[in-house]
């Protein structure tokens, strides 16, 4: 059976707004408000995407498919069942669809779609009769940052650092990331629905390029005052960025050594926990895509250098 619309928008996680339009299911993870500001502040591509978009549900059926209306180039699609990935591709305009065979039991379906361009589905189909039961999280987790937030350069979208965070912990998200993205205090949005019980800030890198330390300073603590005012008494874990190759190069915001103080002292000041991005992942370049984004493997550093902050807070340390 083909899952109607309101059965597709039970079952999809991560966004603000799901809809259709001329047949076709749209998702969108942040409110015109935000998109509005987005816009003001000179981003336009990304900003569309659905990168923490999923649908994720239990069922019995023995098939599962769907068919994407990718209109966007090379957006990826990612299959998971019970947590395990199954299939990673790229669909186009012309994609047929895609249908998986599933043993006769419970499965948990999961469908990411893709997370650096706009992903939009024609129709999802089980079997006639099967269960079809949203997936139940025992968290929920707001992720703000860049391009790494939002795991740019990954082979596999669902393996950046929020996301693989995000599994580990069977947590609902919202991921927030944008590629280069700065601090936009503006962005934070009480009008938005998602409740977080855990938030991650990690910003800095495009900032460090643009603006002097002092500016960067300012922008850092509006955003913080924003998280703290919109989010009242939810904690925060803040990041400061990641190692790069490039670290000789000079920058506006001065040296590497002022940025991550001036973000970890903003951090500390604001009640976050202070995380040091240059602890995540080890600094080597065989972990890098480029002179700044990891690879797989560099997200799973990331990722896990980043649980035991992540427990601490869960474990009301």
């Amino acid at each position: 059976m083909k899952l109607s619309f309101e059965q597709i928008k039970s079952v999809t996680s991560g966004a603000y707004r799901v809809y259709e339009e001329n047949g076709l299911i749209y998702f969108r993870r942040f409110n015109e408000k935000q998109l509005d500001v987005w816009n003001e502040n000179g981003y336009t591509k990304g900003i569309t995407a659905t990168t923490g978009i999923r649908l994720d549900f239990m069922t019995n059926s023995t098939t599962f498919t769907f068919k994407s209306a990718q209109y966007e180039i090379n957006g990826k699609y990612e299959v998971y069942v019970n947590n395990q990935p199954i299939y990673l591709n790229k669909h186009g305009a012309d994609t047929p669809a895609q249908t998986f065979h599933l043993a006769e039991c419970d499965h948990r379906i999961t469908l990411y779609l893709p997370s650096h361009s706009e992903g939009v589905l024609e129709y999802v189909e089980i079997d006639d009769g099967a269960t079809l039961i949203p997936h139940k999280y025992d968290h929920k987790f707001m992720f703000w940052g860049d391009s790494l937030t939002q795991g740019w350069r990954a082979a596999n979208d669902s393996l950046s650092y929020a996301y693989q965070i995000a599994r580990y912990f069977n947590a609902e998200s919202a991921i927030f990331g944008v590629g280069s993205a700065r601090f936009i205090p503006e962005l934070v949005d009480e009008g938005h629905p998602f409740k977080p019980e855990l938030i991650f800030v990690a910003y800095g890198t495009n900032d460090w390029g643009k603006y002097t330390n002092q500016e960067l300073k300012d922008r850092c603590k509006r955003f913080m005052d924003n998280i703290n005012r919109v989010y009242p008494n939810i904690p925060v874990i803040g990041i400061s960025p990641t190692w790069r190759k490039d670290l000789d190069k000079e920058r506006l915001g001065g040296p590497l050594e002022l940025l991550h103080s001036t973000l970890l002292d903003n951090y500390k000041a604001h009640g976050a926990i202070p995380v040091c991005g240059l602890d995540l992942i080890p600094h080597d370049p065989k972990y890098l895509t480029d002179p700044v984004h990891p690879n797989n493997e560099g997200f799973g550093y990331y990722a896990r250098n980043l649980i035991p902050y992540v427990e601490q807070v869960l474990n009301g340390k």
